[in-house]
């Protein structure tokens, strides 16, 4: 599955990679993830938990302010909760980490030489690689994820949107951004509730034209 994933995404850059070098971006980028997973229950409460996000990503610039957007990030969702049992209320804890293949549309605001504001948005895909969940019951109830069912999804369609800050000038780029994540796909979908997860990303990237 991982081998899977690496290929996927190293076809996705390898695609852009035949285009003017002055056009071409790539870079990295880390910071930290902050992820819950909303549950269609009543009374089911839930708290994100921060956790690292690393990556890499790659570019095509179509116009000064308009680029595309692909990579391949590692992202952990994690989340503290309390679910209701068959009898009474419980604790969770459940830890998701997932490869992320974004397809991004990020626009740059030429209104400084230096400093400029950027927005993003698109789509993205994650592959989950590992799953951990905690409980303090025995017997699991019907709306919690069970990472050891066979039958669960292990992967999530989500919207990315965000913005920030890009900092210099010429071939070195520097940004501050961050972006809010839903995710469409019902990570638990054989239970009678829906579970989805939500969150924000925050990361500083370091990027350069190929020249």
């Amino acid at each position: 599955m991982r081998i899977a994933v690496l290929a996927a995404a190293i076809g996705a850059i390898v695609t852009i990679s035949p285009l003017r070098a002055q056009d071409l971006r790539i870079g990295i980028n880390a910071g930290t993830s902050s992820f819950a997973f909303r549950v269609d229950q009543p009374g089911a409460e839930e708290s994100s938990l921060t956790r690292l996000a690393i990556g890499v990503h790659a570019g095509y610039r179509l116009t000064r302010a308009l680029e595309l957007e692909t990579g391949l990030s590692w992202i952990r969702k994690a989340s503290d909760g309390t679910m209701q049992g068959f009898e009474e209320p419980f604790r969770t804890n459940v830890q998701m980490d997932y490869l992320q293949i974004p397809a991004l549309v990020r626009l740059t605001v030429p209104l400084g030489a230096v400093v400029r504001p950027v927005v993003v948005a698109g789509p993205a895909l994650s592959i989950e690689v590992r799953c951990q969940d905690r409980r303090d019951v025995t017997e699991l109830p019907t709306s919690h994820i069970n990472c050891d069912a066979t039958d669960r999804n292990r992967s999530d369609w989500s919207g990315l949107v965000g913005g920030g800050f890009a900092f210099g000038a010429g071939a070195t780029e520097i940004a501050l951004e961050g972006r809010y994540e839903f995710g469409f796909r019902d990570l638990d979908d054989f239970n009678v509730t829906e579970t989805k997860s939500r969150g924000f990303t925050v990361t500083a990237r370091l990027s350069r034209i190929v020249r």
